[in-house]
């Protein structure tokens, strides 16, 4: 699945939804394992909901929370808490602090304690 002529985002581990031309271009993108709460809203919505970015790469990130999202949900997220001051520049591309972006999987994920869902997200271009 391609959008326009680039991959789309997918950080997800199992990328077999992906016909194998466009999984090359997918990995293509360096990929950022993190652990950093964000806050979620659907856009021009009042309810915020807390989440945790799990990876991120310049055109997109994936994040865990209770909150299921339908693909094509435009959200809106911010970091909480951003100290990058001291961070290599390299591990910071493709970070964005605040965003708006676009659901292109949600799916469950197992979890003994609560229901968790894993949200991939593209990136809105900036104008």
């Amino acid at each position: 699945m391609t959008y326009g002529n680039t991959a789309w985002f997918d950080s997800r581990l199992d990328v077999s939804l992906i016909n194998q031309n466009t999984r090359q271009k997918v990995r293509d993108y360096v990929q950022h394992k993190c652990s950093i709460s964000i806050i979620c809203s659907r856009f021009n919505k009042v309810e915020n909901f807390y989440a945790r970015m799990v990876s991120y790469n310049k055109k997109g990130m994936t994040f865990e929370s209770s909150q299921h999202y339908k693909k094509g949900t435009n959200i809106f997220f911010r970091i909480q808490n951003c100290v990058i001051e001291n961070t290599d520049p390299e591990l910071c591309e493709g970070l964005r602090t605040a965003s708006l972006a676009e659901v292109v999987c949600c799916e469950k994920i197992k979890n003994q304690e609560e229901i968790l869902y894993k949200t991939s997200v593209k990136y809105h271009e900036y104008y």
